[in-house]
């Protein structure tokens, strides 16, 4: 990698990845580095992953035993979602993922995304597949679709008098997700209506249970599957962490004290963006909102005083950019 020295390759590997594995850390990268280095593997050829609380380390590959019990839940419902989505979702020939990672090497520590590379999994198609049928569950008047809309949404704002803003992140959101909730929640909110659109009816919850609790990749020539929390490099990770907060968060939300509730609260992803009506109201909302739920942790990252944003409209490139200069931060 450029700008980069082996030495500094080693670092990245040994230092971010035992922690991930360890404790589900946060980390995430703007450029790719596959772990395969040479010295790396040399050094955590001892290393025993079986006792980290995130990963299993299994004894056999899997595959062949996990494609045949999707086969099996598929074959009932071939005529119900069609020739063609049966053909496409049944799985022959699969192989584990690996792993790879994301590292931002102008960050102390080189912190790093380790993510799963799924192309090719037995549990792939399938996954993709489902993303379509929970979508309707990853949204709610609090989540952000894009940018545009969102620059769109701050500029109408005109609050009476002065507000406080704040940004908040959720810490380790993919690998604190609690699997095992996270489905339940999706096969209880998924109505009788679209299950019966797709053809799904009663083998939903199984198949849902396959696609995401089965996540088997290789590490320095060892195989593991990753117990809980959602697998980063699945299709049903990003939906599976959206469903979860939109579920939760509309609760929080309605049950947060009048005396500190923000007045404005938007989130895309792991990242919320809040106006208060008084900065001491910050504290203790993020208080608030750690003591709800034993897996996820809101950080504040930054607060300031409102200022109007403005829009600048670049006809050039026919696109709308938002300057957001007038977000002051203090």
């Amino acid at each position: 990698m450029r700008g980069v020295t082996e030495k500094q390759e080693s670092v990245v590997h040994i230092s971010t990845v035992i922690n991930w594995f360890e404790v589900g850390r946060e980390v995430d990268a703007n450029c790719l580095l596959y772990i395969t280095d040479i010295n790396v593997n040399n050094k955590l050829s001892n290393v025993d992953f079986r006792h980290y609380r995130k990963l299993l380390k299994l004894g056999i590959d899997l595959s062949k035993k996990l494609e045949d019990k999707l086969n099996r839940l598929l074959r009932p419902i071939k005529t119900s979602i069609g020739e063609a989505t049966y053909n496409l979702l049944t799985t022959s020939g699969s192989k584990p993922g690996f792993v790879y990672g994301l590292p931002k090497i102008h960050k102390l520590g080189h912190p790093l995304r380790p993510i799963i590379s799924a192309g090719g999994t037995f549990n792939y198609n399938i996954a993709k597949f489902l993303v379509k049928r929970i979508s309707p569950l990853t949204i709610n008047q609090y989540t952000i679709d894009n940018s545009f809309a969102f620059v769109k949404e701050i500029c109408s704002l005109k609050p009476l008098r002065p507000v406080t803003m704040a940004s908040f992140n959720i810490e380790s959101l993919f690998t604190n997700v609690p699997l095992r909730e996270t489905t339940e929640i999706i096969v209880d909110k998924t109505t009788a209506l679209t299950l019966n659109a797709f053809g799904l009816d009663k083998t939903y919850g199984k198949l849902l249970d396959i696609a995401a609790h089965h996540s088997v990749f290789t590490f320095n020539e060892s195989l593991y599957t990753q117990v809980d929390g959602v697998a980063m490099g699945s299709p049903l990770g990003p939906c599976s962490a959206n469903t979860f907060l939109c579920y939760h968060e509309q609760a929080w939300l309605n049950n947060c004290p009048s005396n500190f509730k923000p007045i404005y609260y938007r989130r895309y992803m792991d990242d919320t963006f809040l106006l208060f009506s008084d900065p001491s109201h910050i504290n203790p909302f993020i208080s608030y909102l750690n003591s709800q739920h034993p897996n996820i942790r809101f950080a504040s990252a930054r607060l300031g005083t409102w200022v109007q944003p403005r829009v600048v409209c670049n006809t050039a490139f026919s696109n709308i950019k938002a300057s957001l200069s007038g977000l002051a931060y203090h």
